[in-house]
């Protein structure tokens, strides 16, 4: 659930963009209103500094702040004056969602470890991914029912449900992992984690996933409610498609644990791949605007298989890292979030009026994951843990 209170960040108030277009006063074609989306994940690049932070003095402080700079984030955005304070808070809100998720990944990286770890993020994933089920069709009706203040506003109540629901939790770092708090510490496990080659190559395949997946969350919206002129369908197709995402993240716990973590990420990017190819197809040959239900079909698969394999490319990423957790943690969440995002937004800006460039970046995207990916050892040589 804590990992959970950034999709509702993200999912709960996509379905008030065309509010906040016109609130704001902006064209329909306007693909400002992405920007919401782009700043918020912007934010999460402070993991960078919460991963030290959190290695030094624990996980569970680092939560709390976590908690309160989101709730902070949510209320601010509600309350926006303007477009440009509104981007500002969702800003703040992403610093804190930036907190959780570090203290979260560091939690489960305490505790498990290589194939044994992308299992439980498959499991916590598919968790993760019911709130997309749900949130659009939630932030829909509350906006039916008040406005686009309270939708942005709702999310603070349930961060403080969840807030009271996690201390309960104890401390997951071990005493033996203190980090001293100064630059050249700090330095040093930077400069450990930056030099490990299967971290760097994860984490820049990782960036290239969530580069086209940012731009579903930013953008999907305006392009079933402009380009295809159906508004209404997109808290139902949003929904449906994160619902096969889930039951995606489920069957690769399986996958892994008969193939490990490795194998099982190759299966998924050559699925994605080859989808991302017919999608470009589809584009090309209609003028940049495809079939409803191609799109809806081609992306859900799309959507499904990036997700997964982002999982195993983070438990991947981590595996090596053991006493710096934390920094480890952080490095990947900022620069995979952080690059992703802003390779999205330049993605974002390109969907005016047709899906191509979108094509073509799930394409790239797949692609440069596969390439980036090490060659996963032979079979037998790599076993995967018992459940």
């Amino acid at each position: 659930m804590v990992m959970a209170l950034s999709a509702m960040a993200i999912d709960f108030m996509t379905p008030a963009f065309g509010e906040i277009r016109t609130h704001f006063q902006m064209g329909s074609e306007s693909t400002a209103a992405a920007q919401i989306i782009t700043v918020f994940f912007l934010g999460e690049v402070a993991q960078v500094v919460y991963g030290p932070l959190s290695d030094r003095y624990g996980r569970l402080p680092i939560l709390r702040l976590g908690f309160a700079v989101y709730v902070a984030g949510s209320i601010a955005s509600a309350l926006a004056p303007t477009f440009a304070f509104m981007l500002v808070a969702r800003f703040v809100w992403g610093l804190g969602a930036a907190a959780l998720q570090v203290s979260a990944s560091s939690i489960i990286r305490d505790r498990f470890r290589g194939d044994e770890m992308a299992r439980v993020m498959s499991l916590i994933m598919a968790i993760f991914l019911i709130v997309p089920v749900f949130a659009p069709l939630g932030g829909a009706a509350l906006l039916a029912a008040s406005s686009w203040q309270v939708v942005f506003a709702f999310p603070a109540v349930l961060a403080a449900i969840v807030f009271g629901w996690s201390l309960r939790l104890p401390e997951s770092r071990p005493a033996s992992n203190i980090v001293a708090m100064n630059l050249s510490a700090i330095g040093r496990a930077a400069r450990y984690v930056v030099s490990n080659r299967l971290t760097r190559r994860y984490t820049l395949g990782a960036m290239l996933l969530f580069a086209a997946f940012s731009t579903f969350l930013s953008s999907f919206e305006r392009v079933i409610g402009e380009l295809y002129g159906r508004p209404a369908l997109f808290p139902i197709a949003f929904g449906l498609m994160t619902a096969v995402a889930a039951a995606v993240m489920l069957g690769n716990r399986r996958l892994v644990n008969g193939l490990g973590a490795k194998r099982s990420s190759v299966v998924m990017l050559t699925v994605n791949l080859t989808v991302a190819g017919l999608f470009l197809i589809g584009s090309v040959t209609s003028q940049g605007i495809p079939s409803l239900g191609a799109t809806l079909g081609l992306l859900t698969i799309i959507l499904a298989v990036n997700t997964a394999s982002s999982v195993n490319f983070g438990s991947l990423a981590l595996e090596p890292m053991g006493e710096q957790a934390g920094m480890a943690a952080a490095f990947y969440g900022s620069f995979y979030v952080g690059g992703g995002a802003a390779l999205g937004w330049l993605i974002d800006r390109q969907l005016s009026t047709s899906l191509t460039p979108w094509a073509i970046a799930l394409l790239v995207s797949a692609a440069g994951a596969l390439i980036l990916m090490p060659a996963p050892r032979l079979r037998g040589a790599e076993r995967p843990l018992e459940v």
